[in-house]
This record gives C-alpha cells, structure tokens and sequence, in this order.
C-alpha cells in the first residue's frame, strides 16, 4: 500500500490519524468533525472522516493506547 502514495501523503495521513484520535477533551466524532472543516478538499481526509461520521457504532480503540504511545 505505501508504494502506491507519495511520502508526503503518507505523512499527511500520520498527522489526520493522530488529530484523529487526540481524545483530550473531545470525541473521534468531533475531531473528524473539525479534520473536514480543515482539509475539505483533501480526499485521505475526506475518505477517513466520512467513515468516522458514517459509523453506526463508532470506532473501537484500546484505552490508553494513544496515550502509551507518546510516552515512548
């Protein structure tokens, strides 16, 4: 898959998953919510946002996963 992206996009979409899930004082919901007010042309944004909002059961993640990982 990473051959098939430019390494700008790859990084592009590194900082969209980590504003993505930087859950310090809002929800994945808003978050995409602002991601597509921020980027509304950027179709990896676009793509990864309306999955996030498109969620009937939101999206799983491991408690203190995000959190762990700036710790190292």
């Amino acid at each position: 898959m990473r051959k098939l992206l430019e390494r700008s996009e790859i990084d592009f979409i590194n900082v969209l998953y980590k504003k993505l899930f930087d859950l310090k004082d809002t929800s994945i919901r808003n978050n995409a919510l602002k991601i597509l007010e921020q980027y509304p042309d950027n179709p990896h944004a676009q793509e990864i946002c309306n999955f996030v909002l498109q969620s009937d059961r939101g999206i799983a993640i491991k408690e203190g996963y995000f959190q762990d990982e700036e710790a190292t």
